[in-house]
């Protein structure tokens, strides 16, 4: 009794090398077995070469190569003016948040199609696609590092006006 194979799943990088160890003139044989994988598997991959391709030229993040699937948005229409919104936002600096994704992509969505109702593309699932798709890890931007001398100076004025308004303690902090 022969063992079955355990499915391996290849990332879109991983295809894209064996097409060019194919177009190398590499075995298909050779290249299943170093990838663990059928031959058929690698026939299915040279057949799928043109949506390969045109999935990695078309993808807008190096992220994209590193999925094991090539599945677009339902809307590829919006995904890619909530991509340029989330884009342009990251570039001038400001955070955004899931619910800021969520509330301009429903806007988004009505001005596209022109519709009412859109409840359901701005689910959590939805967000949670979205980031996938686009290789997006955290949406919110850490901090910026401060110089410490902005720092000392603000702590300065305020010890400031500590001492000019004769604030106790109990004035300022909250004690339990």
């Amino acid at each position: 009794m022969s063992l079955k194979r355990k499915r391996t799943p290849l990332t879109i990088e991983q295809k894209s090398e064996i097409l060019q160890r194919l177009d190398k003139g590499e075995k298909a044989s050779k290249i299943a077995q170093e990838y663990n994988i059928g031959k058929s598997t690698v026939t299915d991959i040279k057949k799928a070469r043109p949506a390969i391709e045109k999935f990695i030229t078309q993808s807008d993040t190096s992220s994209a190569l590193k999925r094991k699937s090539m599945k677009t948005a339902e809307d590829q229409q919006l995904d890619q003016a909530v991509f340029l919104w989330f884009s342009q936002q990251r570039e001038k600096g400001v955070p955004v948040s899931g619910p800021m994704l969520q509330e301009k992509a429903a806007i988004l969505r009505e001005r596209i199609h022109e519709t009412q109702g859109t409840d359901h593309i701005v689910s959590s699932g939805w967000l949670q696609r979205f980031k996938d798709h686009h290789g997006i890890q955290q949406l919110s931007i850490l901090g910026k590092q401060v110089d410490d001398s902005i720092v000392e100076g603000y702590i300065d004025k305020i010890k400031k006006i500590i001492m000019e308004e004769n604030y106790e303690p109990e004035q300022l902090y909250k004690h339990q």
